[in-house]
């Protein structure tokens, strides 16, 4: 018993020391939260993972595309800038307007979801329908705004650039 007792205390002490600790701000907005970005098409990445995901004929792969701290950071500071939490789950057609409504196919329902401290937000947009009269245009304008400014953010980085074309084609 004397051994159990040695062998737990040692046990305890082990996983105490694992913890990781960081007073840095960047590394608690990384922690904290993180988002997933998909162009509805054949690309989504995965800001926790650092996995940016293509579809190829053969199926899905998946590339390392790591954003820095400063990124990570600076694409927050987006979504709390265009107050994120505050856009419509999805931005849709408004079918009651007078005006003109033209539908296109394939259309392809782009998303970003925001995860942190135990809260998803998920928001949805069909780039095709902001020529149609939609509800909460400007809020939609403004998630057009915040989806390209994170896209560019990956797509600047050389781990992207690297990246083989997709072969898939839509019909």
């Amino acid at each position: 018993m004397k051994y159990l007792y040695i062998l737990f205390c040692f046990v305890l002490i082990g996983c105490s020391n694992n913890r990781q600790t960081s007073n840095s701000k960047a590394d608690a907005v990384s922690n904290s939260s993180y988002f997933e970005i998909h162009d509805g098409g054949s690309d989504q990445y995965n800001s926790k993972t650092g996995s940016f995901t293509r579809l190829y004929k053969n199926g899905f792969k998946i590339y390392k595309v790591l954003l820095s701290d400063n990124e990570k950071e600076s694409i927050d500071s987006l979504f709390k800038v265009t107050n994120f939490h505050g856009f419509p789950p999805e931005f849709a057609i408004d079918w009651k307007s007078n005006g003109e409504i033209t539908m296109i196919s394939p259309s392809f329902e782009t998303s970003i979801e925001l995860r942190e401290k135990g809260t998803c937000k998920k928001v949805i947009l069909d780039f095709i329908n902001l020529n149609n009269p939609i509800n909460h245009k400007d809020k939609a304008l403004e998630y057009e705004k915040l989806y390209f400014e994170i896209w560019k953010r990956i797509w600047d980085k050389d781990e992207y650039k690297n990246i083989p074309k997709s072969d898939f084609e839509y019909l």
